[in-house]
């Protein structure tokens, strides 16, 4: 059984993902705010991550309130600064799904990240885990079983 753990901050979604990924018999963690993720992973480490771009940037500090882009980015930061440091090989085990999919392509490919950024987006597409919402579920069970 895998731990997935989730960071979505719009509880409709947040619901119905966690029951999607305890229908497919793994055990899933929610989270809604980057200060809920540290304390998920000072539990332990998980098999999968499942990040949401676009989520409340409450717990972060100064810099990386301004890294989110007004919100649209606290996903990435919280991967990068947060997860990143507890499992330093969550880039092969983390989805990206998102409504801002195409928006965030368009910010790693203008130059204006920093490389770190850069090295975890390309490992994220090449295994084709960057997904936009609207794909449905159904693109997460690859990942999820």
């Amino acid at each position: 059984m895998k731990k997935v753990l989730c960071f979505e901050d719009k509880a409709m979604i947040a619901d119905y993902l966690s029951e999607y990924i305890q229908t497919l018999g793994q055990e899933a963690y929610v989270c809604s705010t980057p200060s809920e993720v540290k304390d998920a992973l000072n539990k332990g480490i998980y098999d999968l991550y499942i990040i949401d771009l676009n989520v409340a940037a409450i717990g972060l500090n100064a810099d990386q309130i301004k890294r989110t882009q007004n919100g649209l980015r606290t996903g990435w930061v919280v991967l990068t600064d947060v997860i990143y440091m507890a499992d330093v090989n969550c880039a092969e085990k983390t989805v990206v799904f998102s409504d801002y999919i195409s928006n965030f392509k368009n910010y790693i490919s203008s130059g204006n990240c920093l490389q770190h950024d850069k090295t975890i987006f390309d490992k994220l597409e090449k295994r084709k885990a960057l997904i936009e919402k609207n794909a449905g579920y159904r693109e997460l069970k690859r990942f999820i079983i």
